[in-house]
């Protein structure tokens, strides 16, 4: 009998704990279509697949959250690109300090070297690969307290210390989700691809996804005013 109770009592709690989660994710999926009409965004999917785009007179941009499936695990992650600027390689990576900690875990290293014998992929979230080689490579540089600026060429890292993106780092606004710590989870790269900003996860608010938007925007802003003058200025001297 008490067996019998004690499971009971134990479903109980995990129904509680799933009704919860529901009514989180229908809350939260709210705020964010309500969020981007009020912005003037475009807002398609349902639940915890979604994708916002934007850019109006600006740059466009869009901003999905998905699945990705990278040996047999399915890993939930947000990414806003914007295609515009792109670099000729991998150029810039941006991480918090929480991030960059992990990297120098040796664990880490050993096993995306052992990933990239095999072949196989790491979980996205973590860094691999061309990442985590133009780190070993690139110039660290400081942006802001809790942040790592890490560069190909030093005059990028001027032209992106020299704008508003540390600010914004900085004046992250409060979130529902309490644990939700950017400078542990949030990276930004200027690569082939053009512009990205990602995060792993999926249920973020509104405010966290707008914040992600204008720091990805300032990136874009900085590195299109003087992306040219970097490539020509490490061009090699002409015969």
């Amino acid at each position: 009998m008490t067996a019998a109770i004690l499971g009971g009592i134990v479903a109980l709690l995990v129904l509680a704990a799933i009704l919860r989660r529901a009514r989180r994710m229908k809350r939260l999926e709210a705020g964010r279509v309500e969020g981007a009409r009020r912005l003037g965004w475009k807002y398609d999917g349902r639940g915890v697949d979604y994708r916002i785009a934007g850019g109006g007179l600006g740059p466009r941009w869009k901003l999905d959250c998905a699945v990705e499936t990278v040996d047999g695990r399915s890993v939930r992650r947000v990414r806003w690109t914007c295609d515009h600027p792109r670099a000729s390689d991998l150029e810039l990576m941006i991480l918090g300090s929480r991030a960059e900690a992990f990297l120098n875990n040796p664990l880490l290293r050993a096993a995306a070297e052992e990933a990239r014998k095999r072949g196989t992929r790491m979980p996205a979230g973590l860094l691999i690969g061309e990442e985590l080689e133009f780190l070993g490579q690139a110039e660290r540089m400081r942006l802001a307290e809790g942040w790592s600026l890490r560069v190909r060429y030093r005059l990028v890292g001027e032209v992106v210390a020299s704008s508003r993106l540390a600010d914004l780092l900085r004046a992250w606004p409060a979130t529902e989700d309490k644990r939700f710590r950017p400078e542990g989870l949030l990276r930004m790269s200027w690569r082939r691809e053009g512009v990205w900003v990602e995060c792993p996860g999926a249920l973020y608010d509104i405010r966290t996804l707008e914040q992600i938007v204008k720091v990805g925007l300032e990136l874009v802003k900085a590195l299109g005013r003087r992306g040219d003058d970097v490539y020509r200025s490490n061009a090699p001297a002409s015969a």
